[in-house]
């Protein structure tokens, strides 16, 4: 094993590091733990790990100081613990010069092998190494990596392309200006309206439309068999597929363990009720499903008020939904999320008390402060612009919201009491 390692090691000074579409954000850093990428698979983790890589030797570190191991390799099956703690001696064996200086590893697919914990946390405990680990949402959720490293790692979550990062990716504009002419916002509105359509997974941006729902699928089903029944080991796969397929015929709605139970009861399913809740759950830790909470201070009314639930692609909706078109409202709403959530934002719901629902109350803990946010895909009908700002004034009130914005598909404006009326475009690009 130890001349395999070596191999694998020299390899990866060998190889040329692949040119990419840069992501934005960065990834989180902290002395004596290790940085761990999460997010449902397929989203881009080892190429943003490529890019982080590159990052270090544009600032001049050189490479001789980076190690970069796919754990995965099939000639690495098998491995144990003491196999996994010859890297540390491969590598300085070939940079002893590396003792003095802070290197940095990044280990990709490190869940198969047991105990892996033990030798990151002696990495980090030394002072001298900084740890990048990957791997699949089956095998390492974000709760078992804390307790595993007992609080000693931070988190960066990966998501499928950004509207930012879809026109880059598709070199349409690598960078927003801060004044756009009539062009630029052309370009972007156009651009909205291809991601709006196609989602954000890197792999299928460039693929025609049966190849594209093809993978799409095959992402899904992936998440289904190798995330949640092999992991959690469920028998009942059939009500636990049709959970699946239910949230994404009803992306942004509400996900009640009761009515499903009742439903798939009524559909002849076999099901424990206990279950359902669970099984939602699964598709949440696989970073499939994301669980919108109801406001309130009391567990009661948030029993009553069941979460809504959002998916973690606009194009995964649209490959797993069988009806013709899915609604623009739902699907916009669920796009206003992704990036609320990118943004750190801590989201919740609310009905206000005469009976209006608001989309996000959403609460960010660096400055503290509520923001208000309703999603209407079009405000032509007054009795539409009514209900939303009757919504917002009265939770407004009821919050003490900072900000209060209407996002829509093309619409802008500023309403009365200090409502704004943002287009999508716009909101998805930070310009609100």
């Amino acid at each position: 094993m130890r001349e395999i390692l070596a191999e694998l090691i020299m390899d990866f000074y060998d190889t040329v590091l692949p040119e990419m579409s840069r992501r934005d954000g960065v990834v989180n850093e902290l002395k004596h733990n290790a940085s761990i990428l999460v997010g449902m698979r397929r989203t881009g983790k080892t190429y943003r790990v490529y890019q982080k890589i590159h990052e270090l030797l544009s600032t001049g570190i050189p490479m001789e100081r980076i190690l970069y191991l796919n754990l995965d390799d099939d000639r690495l099956a098998g491995m144990t613990l003491q196999d996994l703690s010859l890297i540390p001696d491969i590598f300085y064996e070939a940079h002893p010069e590396n003792h003095q200086h802070l290197c940095y590893f990044f280990l990709d697919e490190i869940q198969d092998i047991d105990k892996w914990e033990v030798l990151v946390r002696r990495l980090i405990d030394s002072g001298k190494i900084q740890v990048f680990l990957t791997g699949s949402s089956s095998k390492l959720l974000s709760k078992e990596i804390s307790t595993v490293m007992r609080g000693r790692s931070v988190e960066t979550e990966m998501f499928p392309l950004s509207l930012a990062e879809f026109m880059r990716f598709h070199s349409i504009m690598d960078t927003i200006p801060p004044l756009l002419g009539s062009k630029a916002s052309h370009l972007i509105k156009n651009a909205l309206n291809r991601y709006f359509q196609i989602g954000g997974f890197p792999e299928v941006q460039n693929c025609s439309g049966e190849i594209w729902t093809a993978k799409l699928q095959g992402y899904a089903n992936e998440v289904l068999f190798r995330d949640v029944v092999e992991r959690y080991r469920i028998s009942n796969v059939s009500a636990l597929k049709y959970i699946m397929l239910k949230a994404f015929h009803n992306p942004s709605g509400k996900m009640s363990a009761n009515a499903l139970y009742n439903e798939l009861k009524s559909n002849n399913y076999k099901v424990d009720r206990e279950a359902i809740s669970d099984y939602i759950t699964c598709f949440c830790n696989a970073y499939m499903f994301y669980s919108v909470p109801y406001h309130s201070d009391s567990m009661a009314q948030r029993q009553v008020h069941p979460p809504k639930i959002y998916l973690v692609d606009i194009g995964l909706i649209r490959a797993l939904n069988s009806k013709r078109a899915a609604d623009r409202g739902h699907l916009l709403e669920n796009l206003v999320f992704l990036h609320l959530r990118q943004k750190n934002f801590e989201l919740e719901y609310l009905v206000t008390r005469d009976g209006f629902e608001v989309d996000f109350i959403a609460y960010h803990k660096y400055d503290r402060e509520y923001h208000l946010f309703q999603v209407s895909y079009e405000l032509s009908a007054p009795a539409t612009l009514e209900r939303e700002c009757r919504a917002l004034k009265s939770a407004s009130t009821y919050i003490g919201a900072v900000n209060t914005i209407i996002v829509t598909w093309d619409t802008e404006c500023e309403l009365d009491d200090g409502i704004r009326v943002v287009p999508a475009w716009k909101f998805l690009l930070d310009r609100w």
